[in-house]
């Protein structure tokens, strides 16, 4: 990597000239994972001519950085709590030997969150999608398609509405979420109401399946009692959904 990178960059522009290397999701991996990317990038920067050439760039929550740092260094200490104290003091020493400085992001305010919802369901196509099944050699399958709702009795809630809703819940439940959870959030909702249209054409979706949806997407409990055939529909767009968390 020296070598490549003395080649890209000559001793006489490494002064002024470097290569961005953008490290992203890091805490996505596993405690061991994390801490074995981090320790090797420190490795890889130990090189002079590498730390000349090379600025490394990392996106990731410190919150689980700190424990993946304290998983490292948890042999050290039994599991008396008084311990626990110290390995945050580690944690946030080893932060500040790893990484020069840092930009913390702060949590989406309410509006925020609102603002990007909007942006979302601009971003989607004007026209309504509905669920249809199609034959194929004598097997349905399913699909979705922008169907004109105006040839059928199909009822179906629109962009505006559903933005609506995840909007009301947003303000209510004060939610903290961030942009992927919203998009998620959104989808979840917006295949009910696609699941939901193929049903039946006297069928829509109602308030209390949205507002569930929105809850687990949460990790919170359901806060609006299902029927057995909604229970149906939310398991279908919230897989990870166990019955322990009505």
């Amino acid at each position: 990597m020296a070598s490549l990178l003395k080649f890209w960059i000559t001793d006489k522009n490494a002064s002024n000239k470097r290569v961005i290397l953008y490290v992203d999701d890091i805490d996505r991996c596993s405690e061991t994972k994390m801490i074995a990317i981090i320790d090797s990038l420190r490795t890889v920067l130990e090189n002079e001519t590498i730390r000349k050439r090379l600025i490394v760039i990392c996106s990731a929550e410190v919150e689980k950085l700190k424990l993946g740092i304290e998983y490292k260094y948890k042999t050290l200490f039994d599991n008396q709590q008084k311990n626990n104290g110290e390995l945050k003091k580690i944690a946030n020493e080893q932060l500040d030997k790893i990484f020069i400085t840092g930009i913390s992001l702060s949590p989406l305010t309410i509006n925020q969150q609102i603002e990007f919802l909007n942006k979302l369901a601009m971003g989607e196509s004007s026209s309504e999608t509905k669920v249809v099944i199609e034959q194929d050699f004598g097997t349905n399958k399913t699909s979705l398609k922008d169907q004109d709702t105006s040839k059928t009795d199909t009822k179906i809630l629109s962009n505006k509405e559903i933005v609506v809703l995840i909007s009301k819940y947003i303000k209510e439940k004060n939610s903290k979420l961030t942009p992927r959870k919203i998009r998620i959030i959104y989808y979840r909702i917006l295949l009910a109401n696609n699941i939901i249209s193929f049903i039946g054409e006297s069928k829509i979706i109602t308030e209390n399946i949205t507002e569930a949806i929105f809850d687990l997407s949460c990790d919170d409990e359901i806060g609006t009692q299902l029927i057995e055939e909604q229970n149906c529909i939310v398991k279908m767009v919230v897989p990870y959904w166990t019955e322990g968390k009505t």
